[in-house]
């Protein structure tokens, strides 16, 4: 009987910590957009970079990946900073040849 009621309210408490992770997924989102679209870029990048101390010093971009908050990182912001991070400092005029020059050169060195 007792184990019955533990379980009720462990499934309870899951359901609203999911309701509670959900709606605080959707208020970043939208404040995320607000920020996107209103401000510079370096801004809002600001805003997934900083270390949070109330977070265990996580980032919005870690505590992102670390929830697998799938809305929030398919959020263009998002997707534009993961593209700067992964073309590093490739500028996106680069010629494709040099770019391809650049990917088969290495294997020269190695042969």
């Amino acid at each position: 009987m007792m184990e019955s009621k533990w379980a009720r309210m462990d499934e309870e408490m899951t359901e609203q910590l999911e309701k509670a992770a959900s709606d605080f997924e959707s208020l970043s989102y939208g404040l995320m957009t607000m920020c996107y679209h209103n401000y510079e870029k370096k801004e809002w990048v600001n805003i997934l970079e900083v270390k949070m101390v109330d977070w265990g010093g996580l980032s919005l971009f870690e505590v992102a990946q670390i929830t697998n908050a799938k809305n929030f990182l398919s959020h263009a912001a998002y997707q534009s900073y993961l593209t700067d991070i992964w073309m590093g400092e490739v500028h996106p005029s680069t010629p494709f040849f040099l770019l391809a020059l650049c990917a088969v050169l290495p294997l020269y060195l190695f042969s």
